[in-house]
């Protein structure tokens, strides 16, 4: 064989193979998930649990079932502005394959529950006539299922929760396929609320509080770690977005005697002095509310009977006036001793605060706060309501506890939970 023959067969049988350029294949994910394929209910559940993830949500939920009035809305939520005031949201959802112009505009025009603004999502891609409907309209918006499909794209959990292990390792990005991700546990909260966003439930105590306040005085009282400091704190929030309302907040576990109380609730009313009279003249023809927490320590810090007695007096005197007091014992074993007269707690209107309601706990244990985090299962839901009794302490002790646990399945979470609950007796 010739010798530049033999080199040629060598280098076809040894060398490198050159390469030509070939791209890799295009394998595209999923981009929109099948909503047609949720019972009405789950696609209702699935857009309420998708707007409580929103970080400027305050709360959100269903808004009745089939069969009652629902004022053409299925959703309702409130949702934090930039300049911090809280809008009234509703949505309605459409499990429909298809919807004509004139069918949506019916939608439109059968909303009568109030709102700043409504949003209307649909199960299916909206044609350009369908947008044109709600072009104009500046509080109405349109999601179809791209819409929802993009929001959900990081929202794995959700995704696995409503269309399973299939949908979920095919439509979300591949760093979730490998496992969920160790994400801060949101449960955390072991002493008073103050971010209105970690604040949830309560809603017909404050009500009913806030509807008190407008004719009288308020004594909050309920066992130890039932949350009156942190209903007592979202209360200032909500009262301090009223008009020429003024809030006067104060703690008496502070170790400040009455002269440094006196004069701290003058200077938050824009004045000078340490002494009642001061106080008097700060709070004359205004509408003012003193929030009192920790009061079953007040007679410690000099607030004694007859301060209580010039608080009656003075929110008879200014109708603008008001006081909310927080304490675990009732307003006549703080002061057992109330002298001849009449009893200088008697115009405070007792509030009982008690455990919450079970959607309440549902909707705690849904972390609207921290939408990045995991979630529970309904099961498990069930199992740490049950725990705790709807104790909103417990409950966040117990998720606190049950959250640890998805991380690391060797955790003791009942041991752990059971220690804290040692130390709150």
């Amino acid at each position: 064989m010739p010798e530049d023959r033999d080199k040629t067969l060598k280098d076809l049988l040894q060398g490198r193979l050159t390469r030509d350029g070939v791209e890799p294949p295009v394998t595209t994910r999923p981009q929109v998930l099948p909503f047609g394929q949720l019972s009405w209910e789950n696609l209702e559940r699935l857009c309420t649990r998708l707007v409580a993830s929103q970080n400027d949500v305050v709360d959100c939920h269903r808004y009745g079932v089939r069969g009652n009035f629902q004022a053409g809305i299925d959703v309702l939520a409130h949702r934090r502005t930039a300049e911090d005031k809280v809008e009234r949201w509703c949505y309605q959802c459409k499990r429909w394959q298809k919807m004509t112009p004139a069918a949506l505009r019916q939608v439109v025009d059968s909303f009568s529950f109030p709102a700043d603004q409504y949003v209307v999502f649909v199960s299916f891609e909206a044609s350009a006539e369908l947008r044109a409907v709600v072009a104009d309209l500046p509080n109405v918006d349109l999601w179809d299922a791209e819409d929802i499909s993009r929001a959900l794209k990081g929202q794995p959990a959700l995704v696995e929760d409503f269309f399973g292990a299939h949908w979920h390792a095919a439509f979300c990005a591949e760093r979730e396929r490998a496992g969920p991700t160790r994400t801060p546990n949101p449960f955390t909260d072991i002493v008073a609320i103050r971010d209105p966003a970690r604040f949830v439930g309560r809603e017909a105590v404050l009500e009913r509080v806030l509807r008190l306040l407008k004719s009288g005085s308020v004594a909050l009282v309920g066992e130890r770690k039932i949350g009156k400091s942190s209903l007592l704190h979202r209360l200032a929030t909500l009262l301090r977005h009223e008009p020429e309302q003024a809030v006067v907040f104060w703690d008496f576990f502070d170790l400040e005697d009455k002269a440094h109380v006196l004069r701290e609730a003058v200077r938050a009313l824009g004045s000078d002095g340490e002494t009642w009279a001061d106080l008097k003249r700060a709070t004359h023809s205004r509408r003012v509310a003193l929030l009192l927490d920790e009061f079953d320590v007040a007679p410690e810090r000099g607030f004694d009977v007859d301060l209580l007695r010039a608080c009656r007096a003075l929110c008879q005197r200014e109708r603008g006036v008001r006081l909310v007091t927080a304490s675990r014992a009732l307003p006549k074993e703080i002061f057992p001793n109330p002298g001849k007269g009449s009893w200088p707690y008697d115009f405070l209107t007792l509030q009982p605060l008690g455990p919450f309601t079970t959607g309440e706990a549902q909707r705690l244990l849904a972390h609207p706060w921290a939408p990045e985090a995991l979630h529970f299962d309904g099961l498990t839901c069930e199992e740490l309501i049950a725990l705790s009794d709807c104790h909103p302490y417990r409950l966040q002790r117990a998720a606190y506890h049950r959250y640890e646990a998805l991380g690391d399945p060797t955790y003791d979470w009942l041991s752990g939970y059971e220690l804290d609950m040692e130390a709150l007796q």
